[in-house]
């Protein structure tokens, strides 16, 4: 166990967003340990925006390594992930494993939550082996006894592999999606990537701007949205214009990290991406 004064004695692995052996992954069937997931293997998944849960797809799987460690303590049990691994807070939405503390409340995939008791930090002697996977479509999965909600998040895992061709390098080129709801859309053109972000503005139907510092890659910006919606249509709430935007079939998208566009959902949820929301929350954390 370490204080923060440590945290610069650490290894650069680079980022990872990663579990240890051992950590119990929700899948279709029961509980099935992170390291002996597969392709094709069924897990619980959630979609952060609508709250829906269904059995998603593993679509990829990933080992790395790591010398260092956050181990929560919930519900009587520790879950030990890399620092950068997503969880979702209530009410403030993905929260780097570094930054939790003890007091804030996870979600689990019953609906219910829990609050986290005890954060410690590890940096060890050597590197271990630590896994992550990608699931398809919602790009979440629930880990513990407990069933807690956290992310995929990867940069590797983020970028669109099926349904569509590269014409250069992935990340760094464009992406010809043969998906017909993205298509209907973009009327067959390509998506621009760059540095793995994609370049929606083509097909934006409106943005918002903030100063800077404001935008914190959480629930809140999108708070944030709902209220200069409210605002600009006049709506009597923020909930009026957060409906008044999934009837438009529009989805807030993080362009910068001080622009918000408004992005055709079908074409925003068919592309798998990292957005300049990933940016802010590293910034934040």
């Amino acid at each position: 166990m370490t204080g923060a004064s440590m945290w610069g004695s650490a290894k650069d692995f680079g980022t990872s967003y990663c579990f240890v052996a051992g950590t119990l992954v929700t899948t279709e069937d029961g509980f099935k340990t992170i390291e002996e997931i597969e392709v094709g293997d069924k897990v619980l998944s959630e979609d952060e925006t609508t709250g829906e849960v269904a059995v998603k797809t593993v679509t990829e799987t990933y080992v790395n390594e790591t010398d260092e460690l956050i181990h929560i303590g919930v519900n009587g049990e520790t879950i030990s992930a890399t620092p950068t691994h997503p969880f979702y807070v209530d009410k403030l939405g993905w929260t780097l494993a570094r930054s939790l503390r003890a007091g804030d409340v996870l979600v689990l995939s019953n609906g219910e939550l829990v609050t986290v008791e005890w954060v410690q930090h590890e940096i060890l002697e050597s590197p271990i082996k630590v896994y992550n996977f990608e699931v398809q479509d919602f790009h979440t999965y629930f880990v513990g006894q407990s069933s807690v909600l956290v992310h995929n998040d990867c940069e590797k895992s983020r970028l669109p592999r099926s349904n569509g061709d590269w014409d250069g390098i992935p990340g760094e080129s464009n992406w010809k999606s043969s998906n017909n709801a993205v298509n209907k859309i973009t009327n067959g053109e390509s998506l621009p990537f760059k540095n793995g972000r994609p370049d929606f503005s083509k097909w934006s139907k409106g943005s918002l701007n903030f100063k800077s510092g404001v935008l914190t890659g959480t629930d809140k910006d999108f708070r944030l949205v709902y209220k200069e919606i409210k605002k600009n249509m006049e709506f009597r709430s923020q909930k009026e214009a957060k409906k008044w935007l999934k009837n438009k079939g529009l989805t807030p998208h993080h362009s910068s990290l001080t622009e918000i566009q408004l992005i055709p959902t079908d074409l925003h949820a068919n592309i798998p991406h990292i957005g300049s929301a990933s940016d802010l929350r590293i910034l934040n954390n």
